[in-house]
């Protein structure tokens, strides 16, 4: 499908790790008798802007890791499509925290504890 194209936009390690987007990849390839067809229907249906992963410790020791992306469609009712837009970032979000949980889980001595949590916005 595609690639996002994302540069740095800010990193304060470990804390915040910001970046733009300046390219995406189409949200659906149709398939047509010609080669690379325009699909006007297509244009603007998500439009990611930029995102975050935020790390705060918390009082108790623990830490919370936070994903935040910044988006907009173009695609009526917008009411009805911002709650799946919502709803397949927040499944993005939770697969890359996993992700960064379970390493963080292998780096860390036994004894520490850790809970990284998703906030969505």
């Amino acid at each position: 499908m595609g690639s996002f194209i994302e540069p740095i936009t800010r990193w304060d390690e470990p804390n915040l790790l910001a970046f733009g987007v300046c390219d995406q990849p189409p949200p659906m390839i149709e398939w047509s008798i010609y080669q690379d067809p325009e699909i006007a229907h297509l244009d603007g249906y998500f439009k990611s802007v930029r995102e975050q992963f935020k790390q705060e410790e918390l009082l108790n020791g623990q830490t919370m890791l936070m994903g935040t992306t910044w988006y907009r469609h173009d695609i009526w009712p917008s009411f009805y499509w911002k709650q799946w837009s919502d709803c397949i970032l927040y499944k993005i979000h939770r697969r890359v925290l996993a992700h960064i949980k379970k390493k963080n889980r292998r780096t860390q001595p036994r004894t520490a504890k850790t809970n990284q949590t998703l906030a969505f916005s």
